[in-house]
């Protein structure tokens, strides 16, 4: 852990010197259920949080992760112009001290986001009707606060971007209302027939 705050504190120095003066930020190590992807932005708490799996030994995938999380909380942007923008230019700054290799996964990692924006958008509607199965009687609110979080996105960040989020959470409420009442027939006629065959 004191490796991982002294890479943090040494990146933010020296990628983002002007950023959290006075040293607000804090990085810390969660489960992986708490920080999808490896890594998560909770501007809230102005904490990054990292989860395993990750080597403290390679230096430039853990480098790119933590430069990543940093670049949301200097934009307070999702992956939007602006983060990409402070992405890339850690990236240049990268480059101009010698790390070839950070620069390149750095770039990588933002033309991955341009090309997948559609495969992004799937899995937030995928996870908000995941979360509705999984939670039938779970308010809208409570779901898109769950999801937004999940993505590092603020509730409105989230509708604003996948506009089709509340459509998806109340096909998902009536699909879970409709398994209920099958399984409540399936269950009743169950029943009738335990007790036919009981009176037989």
């Amino acid at each position: 852990m004191e490796i991982l705050v002294s890479l943090f504190n040494e990146l933010r120095s020296c990628f983002f010197p002007r950023w959290d003066i006075k040293r607000e930020w804090k990085i810390e190590v969660r489960d992986r259920t708490e920080a999808p992807g490896g890594g998560y932005c909770d501007r809230e708490n102005k904490t990054i949080s990292v989860s395993p799996p990750w080597s403290e030994a390679d230096d430039d995938d853990l480098c790119c992760l933590l430069i990543h999380e940093m670049s949301h909380a200097v934009t307070n942007d999702y992956h939007g112009k602006k983060w990409e923008v402070c992405f890339l230019t850690a990236a240049d700054k990268a480059l101009g001290i010698g790390q070839i290799e950070l620069a390149d996964k750095i770039r990588s990692e933002v033309k991955t986001y341009r090309e997948s924006p559609r495969t992004i958008a799937h899995y937030v509607y995928c996870t908000i009707h995941d979360a509705v199965s999984d939670q039938p009687d779970a308010s809208m609110d409570a779901v898109i606060a769950w999801v937004a979080s999940y993505y590092a996105f603020t509730p409105q960040e989230l509708l604003k971007r996948y506009r089709k989020a509340e459509k998806i959470f109340y096909e998902a409420k009536y699909e879970a209302k409709e398994e209920v009442a099958q399984m409540k027939v399936a269950r009743a006629k169950f029943d009738e027939l335990v007790s036919q065959t009981g009176r037989g």
